[in-house]
């Protein structure tokens, strides 16, 4: 949401968390910020379902994925 506005003020450059899970979002919606593609902005921006809580078994899940990711960054 913020993007259209940074760019009003002369930012060109903005950090997208769409980009670490949905590149192929993530690129398209640069590309129409770029080029003033306004509709396709608006598009793309759209709203997201609200959040759920995790279930035990995604809460495990990241844990293991947590604890490997510290093993390997430690070896």
């Amino acid at each position: 949401m913020t993007a259209p506005a940074y760019k009003g003020v002369g930012g060109e450059l903005y950090s997208s968390a769409v980009f670490a899970f949905a590149p192929e979002i993530a690129l398209p919606f640069h590309r129409a910020l770029a080029e003033d593609d306004d509709a396709l902005v608006s598009r793309l921006l759209g709203v997201r379902a609200p959040l759920l809580d995790p279930t035990p078994e995604h809460v495990a899940r990241l844990s293991k994925l947590l604890d490997h990711g510290l093993e390997v960054a430690a070896a």
